[in-house]
């Protein structure tokens, strides 16, 4: 899968630079010159550079998922990951209600920060993509269109604890029948998608030991399961003071 990907973007990238040119350069030597239909000859333009910049946004996509990188573990806080994460997300569309729930301030857990990250914001941007698609195409209130993001800490044995993070919404939900496939690369629900989102997502989660869940909610949208173990040490109590 990484080589096709690899050879996807290869082959895609080469002609977007030069038709985004072109298209831009029309336009700046047209446009004085178009006396009937001006805004046709805009919008036609505008649809070029836009969609170009879906293709584009699509091949950085393959890129990543061709090069993603063994995960460089650090002790970090997952609290603020995962609040950085929803506060990221939550200015990209402050329309919709956001809701967290962290037990507590600090959950020290080993994990390559960048990379989590990245998961929990694409998990979170498919939620809010769905839950808008529901108020669009379902009629539900913009207030009712919710998101959430909860961590639970179950105790395995001394030292080590099961932490699960999931991310639920009253969204669309999913697909019956793509839901055994949904992690598999290039499957994908939305229109103009790469397929490489969850793929992606689930390869950082398997790097750092982790398990991947995604099911339908009982009453509406879909909700996301991710099952971390975080080993701590001596040296980390006493670091933490004891929050670990």
């Amino acid at each position: 899968w990484a080589d096709i990907a690899r050879r996807i973007a290869h082959e895609i990238k080469n002609p977007l630079t030069p038709i985004q040119l072109s298209a831009e350069r029309i336009k700046l030597k047209y446009l004085s010159q178009i006396k009937a239909e001006k805004k046709v000859f805009l919008s036609c333009i505008e649809t070029i550079t836009r969609q170009v910049d879906e293709i584009g946004h699509m091949v950085d996509e393959f890129s990543s998922f061709a090069r993603m990188p063994q995960p460089s573990m650090q002790n970090e806080n997952l609290v603020e990951i995962c609040h950085q994460a929803v506060f990221l997300e939550q200015i990209r569309k402050p329309n919709l209600n956001f809701k967290t729930k962290f037990g507590r301030k600090k959950i020290i857990i080993s994990c390559d920060k960048q990379q989590i990250s990245r998961a929990l914001t694409n998990l979170l941007k498919n939620a809010a993509e769905s839950v808008e698609a529901a108020i669009l195409n379902e009629g539900i209130k913009p207030t009712d269109g919710e998101i959430t993001l909860l961590i639970t800490e179950n105790k395995i044995r001394k030292h080590t604890k099961s932490i699960n993070i999931s991310i639920s919404d009253s969204g669309l939900g999913l697909p019956e029948e793509l839901q055994n496939q949904l992690f598999e690369p290039y499957v994908t629900t939305r229109k103009g998608g790469s397929g490489l989102g969850l793929a992606i997502v689930k390869k950082i989660i398997e790097e750092h030991g982790g398990d991947l869940s995604l099911n339908n909610r009982p009453k509406r949208g879909a909700i996301v399961n991710i099952t971390l173990n975080s080993e701590t040490r001596l040296l980390d109590l006493k670091r933490n003071n004891g929050e670990v």
